[in-house]
């Protein structure tokens, strides 16, 4: 009996301890949801920190609890943490490693760390698990469409699609990646289903209106992008793209509303500054221009995954406008090197078509040619045609450099280019035109002139204008006409110096120095003791840099009859003239 009761008394005992512990394990799992309830309140109200510090101490508490790690992961991933949101994705595999889902947020925190392939190797484990979840499906194939291997993204959207016909991501993904290969039509048709399954997914209609955009359909894509609109009034992206279709279609004063719509929606977004740099730079307000360009980079730089080179490419074509070349520069360079560290970064080869590359080049090389680097130009434009061989303009500003090096056949070899692939380019023209004017070949250069003013009259009268000096296109043919007698006259009486001597003249006035000086010596072969041809062979000489060959025909000029204080009046206007040239240049 009393052995009864003193083991009563420890079974008692017992039975207490074990409600304690009961309770007391009871009270801390209480405390660990307590905290996880306030870190989900936290996070459902963008306060990603305090939600965070909820999640950690739930986790002193339950250090096991997979749910409150992938929480706490995403909390990360939202504020930027995405090392540490892979921790806690590490974390949930290691406790749950055969839950699909976790492998899904652990390739999503890859993503964020351009660590593509990983995240691949992620959502592949995650189709395993999972074969018959299309998410996994979804988020391999962006991958891969980020990756440029759209075959494979596009049969993973595919068995997405078989798997749910009513999941409007799907459509949306392989719309995009439609889009992207320029597909449009069939990127059209994902958009609307997607928004058939989803009429209240903003994104997608602000996708198919980036889709009608690129097709020039610029009515239907305002129209879509007033629906996204309508859906979320804060969708920053939705008066971006609106104001660049308001744009194309001349509503400046709309488009400018929108962009600055934008702004007040989202002030961080880099596009919306740069996208109204292009419109201010478009209107001529380079300064302005400037200012966006300036603080779009300052956004990309705050958030350097994010630089792109169309940004850096925009501001550097703002600095030359601005007269800026070596500023311009900078940015290009910048533009390249990021170009190439993308490429490198995304497994794309080095020589991929690129218009956005090439553009880069050619424009820096437009810097080295206002700058007289003319073989650095050269060397870039080279570039530029490797990756666009098709791009007439290109073609035309080597060949403008060309030109200023004095390679005159090379600059006519790619001004004809870039007219074979573009015949309505009138610059082509006029640059041809002048380097047919500088060889002497007087008839095509006046036939290129004509065809860049019935193209572009005040472009291409501008030009020829600076080009011919105080002489007029009407002079120019009626030089020709009188070239034409005079060559007509020479080949009936080759002995007449006086023919040689007026042609000599006229190809002085034509810019045509050395066909000059030849005539100049006929004619005083012809006429030993004729003084203005002595005189004019002189200016020739000085002109052409021979220096050293002008005294002579000055103390003959003399000799024969002329005044030298006139010849050396007449010696220091040729003399400031060409000093104005030089500094021109």
């Amino acid at each position: 009996m009393n052995t009864y009761s003193n083991n009563s008394s420890y079974l008692v005992l017992g039975f207490i301890s074990m409600i304690g512990v009961t309770i007391i394990g009871c009270s801390s799992l209480s405390g660990s949801n307590k905290h996880f309830n306030e870190g989900e309140d936290l996070r459902q109200k963008g306060e990603h920190q305090e939600a965070i510090l909820s999640y950690t101490e739930a986790l002193k508490i339950d250090p096991d609890n997979v749910n409150t790690y992938i929480s706490r992961g995403k909390s990360y991933q939202d504020d930027g943490e995405f090392k540490l949101a892979l921790d806690d994705f590490d974390k949930a595999i290691q406790i749950e490693p055969t839950n699909s889902s976790h492998w899904l947020n652990r390739g999503t925190a890859y993503i964020k760390l351009s660590s593509f392939q990983s995240a691949i190797n992620d959502f592949t484990e995650s189709v395993r698990l999972s074969p018959n979840d299309p998410n996994g499906y979804i988020e391999r194939g962006s991958t891969y469409a980020h990756l440029g291997q759209p075959e494979m993204a596009l049969a993973d959207f595919d068995k997405a699609i078989d798997l749910d016909p009513n999941n409007s991501t799907a459509y949306s993904e392989r719309g995009i990646l439609f889009g992207s290969l320029g597909q449009f039509g069939l990127a059209i048709n994902d958009y609307n289903m997607a928004i058939k399954i989803d009429p209240k997914s903003p994104e997608s209609y602000v996708d198919r209106g980036l889709a009608y955009i690129y097709v020039k359909e610029y009515s239907k894509a305002i129209s879509d992008m007033d629906n996204a609109i309508r859906v979320d009034p804060n969708f920053a992206w939705a008066y971006v793209y609106r104001a660049n279709a308001k744009q194309a279609l001349d509503m400046s004063d709309e488009s400018f509303n929108d962009y600055s719509k934008a702004i007040e929606v989202n002030p961080d977004l880099p596009d919306t500054y740069s996208n109204r740099g292009i419109a201010y730079s478009l209107q001529g307000d380079y300064q302005l221009a400037l200012e966006d360009f300036n603080r779009a980079v300052e956004l990309e730089i705050e958030h350097f995954y994010q630089q792109r080179p169309s940004t850096f490419i925009a501001r550097g074509d703002t600095f030359l406008k601005l007269g800026d070349p070596m500023s311009a520069i900078d940015d290009f360079d910048e533009a390249i090197r990021l170009k190439m560290a993308a490429l490198v970064s995304s497994f794309q080869d080095q020589d991929i078509r690129d218009p956005e590359f090439s553009s880069a080049y050619k424009m820096r090389g437009n810097s080295y040619t206002i700058l007289g680097q003319f073989q650095l130009a050269i060397a870039d434009f080279n570039e530029a045609l490797s990756l666009n061989p098709a791009d007439a303009d290109i073609h035309d500003d080597r060949g403008f450099a060309y030109y200023n090096m004095g390679t005159f056949d090379k600059a006519i070899e790619d001004h004809t280019q870039a007219i074979n692939i573009d015949p309505e380019n009138a610059a082509a023209y006029v640059n041809r035109g002048l380097s047919y004017g500088s060889i002497g070949n007087y008839r095509m250069a006046l036939s290129d002139f004509d065809q860049a003013l019935r193209l572009a009259p005040q472009m291409a009268g501008a030009r020829i204008s600076a080009f011919l000096g105080e002489n007029s296109l009407n002079e120019l043919r009626s030089s020709l006409r009188t070239l034409d007698l005079l060559d007509q006259s020479i080949e009936s009486d080759p002995e007449n110096p006086e023919y040689y001597f007026k042609r000599a003249n006229l190809y002085s006035q034509l810019g045509d120095l050395s066909k000059a000086l030849s005539d100049y010596n006929k004619t005083i072969i012809l006429f030993p003791d004729f003084a203005p041809a002595y005189a004019s062979r002189a200016f020739t000489n000085l002109a052409l840099g021979n220096e050293e060959s002008m005294q002579p025909d000055i103390d003959k000029a003399v000799a024969l009859g002329l005044d030298r204080e006139q010849i050396e009046a007449q010696i220091s206007i040729v003399t400031a003239n060409l000093q104005n040239e030089t500094q021109s240049q």
